[in-house]
């Protein structure tokens, strides 16, 4: 398939459904789809595929299953123990606050429904009312969710006896109980194309919307996020994926801790419900049993006690690197990642600590560390190409750079490091092919450096660039000044 072809597909599909094809990882599959469509359909070329689909509505059978190819439809029951872990306490909260009123839910881009279920169950679990609706943009999955019948290792994460209370076995499948399953309304929706749907008074209670926006362009991100924080009761909140760091919310939504992970929320006074130091709940005779550990609380740093009560260890410990308390943070990651090996966060943040001041060896460790944990994660992958860089390493700099842009094909830093380092190897092609295609994404996506930054990078200028000196840098050195 020609490149002519690709571009052809890529622009029907991000104009319909905001989903933009990344040419690093999705040409091959996408190629391989084509050419078996090409023969399933009896069409002679590529450009018939394109004509056919490009008069096709989003409903029709030839489109979804394009849409289906260049989305990620894998998910399961419970996936991100620690958002569930979230949702627990929030629903406590909940229960506490808002005794008899119903939570309403909006889980957009829900692929085959195991997260409203997964919901659902755990709405039941802690006795709150609550009425949810399951939407996506393709018809296959919105069909498997509505039937609400699961293979074993959708199912491998549920908590303990959620299988035998929820589940009835049927041959090889296992379906959900009907009272649960009667919780959720399951329908079809493109985010990017048509009205948002909005519940009976006000807004949504909670919108998740997680592990959707990763495959959107960032134009389209920018007007679904504005549409989101539109839909949401002014004391809802809102979820991403545990990764995604979206720009679009500027001036409507800002970051609220919770737990060990985050939420975003109305800009304005938040009132329902609280946030921080709830009321105690009431004594109730035979609670629910809580299927998830409430997190960890959070420790005072050291000479500041209850200085981190009101935020999350995590959070406490950014804005401790933030005021310069680099022995105390570091102190504090330790302390966080002895109970919790694998908050990748701050493991990421703690070998920043060391490569900021130069232990590169420390360093190497932690982002390996942090890779055995999560591989395909490419923020790690592009810090440790910062070390090797560092160190003189070129060769092994450019694999992690190398990775990191496979992974994320939009990380410009990645981009322009590695133009350089090809520069140093004496690659002076590459080199200007990595400075153009920096130029590139820059002007096409103006994205902020943070966008790919999970952990802390604070006071770490060759990690975080600023995009506008790239840029002239990029456009002197191709220049030849």
């Amino acid at each position: 398939m020609t490149d002519s072809t690709l571009e052809q597909l890529s622009r029907i599909v991000a104009r319909r459904t905001g989903v933009s094809i990344k040419r690093e990882q999705q040409e091959g599959a996408v190629s391989r789809f084509v050419a078996g469509r090409l023969r399933a359909l009896g069409l002679s070329s590529p450009e018939d595929y394109v004509d056919l689909v490009g008069h096709q509505g989003l409903t029709d059978d030839e489109f979804t299953r394009l849409v289906a190819t260049v989305t990620n439809q894998h998910t399961f029951f419970f996936r991100d123990s620690e958002q569930f872990r979230s949702f627990a306490d929030l629903l406590r909260l909940w229960r506490a606050a808002s005794p008899g009123r119903t939570l309403r839910i909006w889980s957009a881009g829900c692929a085959t429904g195991e997260e409203p279920y997964s919901l659902a169950m755990l709405c039941r679990d802690f006795g709150v009312e609550a009425r949810i609706l399951a939407t996506d943009i393709c018809v296959d999955a919105v069909e498997h969710a509505r039937q609400a019948r699961y293979r074993p290792w959708a199912l491998r994460r549920l908590p303990d006896g959620y299988l035998e209370r929820f589940f009835t076995p049927e041959g090889e499948r296992f379906v959900l109980a009907t009272d649960v399953a009667a919780l959720v309304r399951v329908e079809l929706h493109n985010l990017v194309d048509g009205r948002y749907p909005a519940p009976d008074r006000d807004g949504w209670d909670w919108i998740l919307c997680r592990n959707v926006l990763i495959y959107f362009s960032p134009s389209a991100v920018a007007q679904v996020a504005r549409r989101l924080a539109q839909s949401l009761d002014r004391d809802g909140w809102l979820f991403l994926g545990a990764a995604e760091q979206p720009t679009g919310f500027e001036g409507a939504l800002r970051l609220w801790p919770l737990g060990t992970t985050f939420g975003f929320r109305l800009l304005r006074p938040p009132g329902g419900y609280p946030v921080h130091a709830p009321p105690a709940p009431p004594r109730d005779p035979t609670p629910p049993r809580d299927p998830t550990p409430p997190p960890t609380p959070a420790p005072a740093a050291p000479g500041e006690s209850g200085a981190t009560t009101s935020v999350t260890p995590f959070l406490a410990i950014v804005d401790l690197v933030g005021r310069g308390d680099l022995a105390v943070a570091r102190a504090g990651l330790e302390r966080l990642l002895g109970d919790d090996p694998d908050h990748l966060a701050a493991r990421v943040t703690l070998a920043n600590l060391h490569l900021r001041q130069h232990a590169f060896v420390e360093a190497e460790a932690e982002y390996q560390r942090a890779l055995a944990v999560s591989p395909l994660v490419p923020e790690a992958h592009y810090l440790l190409g910062v070390v090797y860089r560092k160190v003189g390493d070129l060769e092994r700099s450019a694999r992690s750079l190398r990775q990191a842009l496979f992974l994320e094909p939009g990380f410009w830093c990645a981009s322009f490091l590695l133009a350089g380092v090809e520069g140093r190897l004496g690659h002076e092609q590459a080199r200007r092919r990595h400075l153009r295609h920096t130029l590139s994404l820059l002007d096409d996506a103006a994205s902020a450096p943070t966008r790919f930054f999970s952990s802390c990078v604070s006071g770490m200028r060759d990690v975080a660039l600023d995009p506008d000196e790239v840029r002239q840098v990029c456009r002197r050195s191709l220049d030849g000044r």
